[in-house]
């Protein structure tokens, strides 16, 4: 027996291990971490590691909290239930007996919500049939990937940059800023009404994408926005250095933060 008579009426009189003595607490949350833990290891077996369980006082609060949070179809309280069990004739059997029944259904809770799911494999988990080998190494180097999208998306700034009319920088430039396109002074830099500064906009974006699909080819819709992104932002820098050098709009950018302070 892990725990004594004693400490389940004083638990039921104080309704809850926190408001229980020293001894009591440890001996009644020792005999719930048990219970819980056998529940894992039948429900999971190896597939739950040991950092994921609860400790002690986590099992046994999870164990109070559906007595309290729950009830049967009779609409009795489970922890008037226990209280039954150990009546007549009570002792600490009749109680662990009672617990252990309500902390299979607490374990159950806790793995549907926090245990993996059936067909859920760990990446580390070892592959058979191999020496060792895993699935984290079969994953591609992502150093390698990471570098390969930089330049990529470098080359791609570079060669939209070459393209762009002046209505066009002026529009990035002015997102850049974090200027409206509807701006007076932006639209006036542009020589355009406000539907025309908006489609400029839109026009450089659609060539950043047309421009890494033409270099990547099909590698994946993410991998490609990954990497059109990253060309949107380095074309925005390259343009950003370029007007601060140049000044050929300063009527539009002079003022704002960043762009012609020395």
């Amino acid at each position: 027996m892990l725990t004594r008579l004693e400490h389940w009426r004083e638990w039921m009189e104080r309704c809850a291990v926190d408001r229980c003595g020293a001894q009591t607490a440890a001996a009644l949350r020792r005999f719930g971490a048990m219970r819980f833990r056998r529940g894992v290891a039948i429900g999971l077996g190896s597939r739950f590691s040991e950092g994921a369980l609860p400790d002690d006082r986590a099992c046994f609060h999870l164990f109070e909290s559906h007595c309290c949070a729950s009830h049967a179809r009779s609409g009795k309280r489970y922890k008037e239930w226990i209280a039954a069990r150990g009546a007549g004739e009570p002792d600490a059997a009749r109680f662990e007996s009672g617990a252990s029944l309500l902390i299979r259904t607490a374990v159950r809770a806790f793995l549907k919500q926090e245990g993996p799911a059936p067909r859920q494999v760990s990446a580390d988990a070892v592959i058979e049939g191999t020496d060792g080998l895993t699935l984290v190494d079969l994953l591609p180097d992502e150093r390698e990937e990471t570098r390969a999208d930089a330049e990529t998306a470098e080359a791609v700034a570079r060669a939209c940059l070459e393209r762009l009319t002046n209505g066009q920088r002026i529009v990035v430039l002015a997102r850049r800023a974090g200027l409206s396109l509807g701006d007076p002074a932006v639209l006036l830099a542009c020589g355009v009404r406000k539907s025309r500064a908006f489609r400029l906009w839109a026009e450089v974006y659609e060539a950043l994408a047309d421009e890494t699909r033409q270099r990547l080819g099909d590698c994946g819709r993410e991998f490609l926005l990954h990497t059109a992104l990253e060309a949107a932002e380095r074309l925005g820098a390259h343009l950003f250095f370029a007007e601060r050098v140049e000044k050929r709009w300063p009527t539009c950018f002079k003022g704002v933060e960043g762009f012609y302070d020395a």
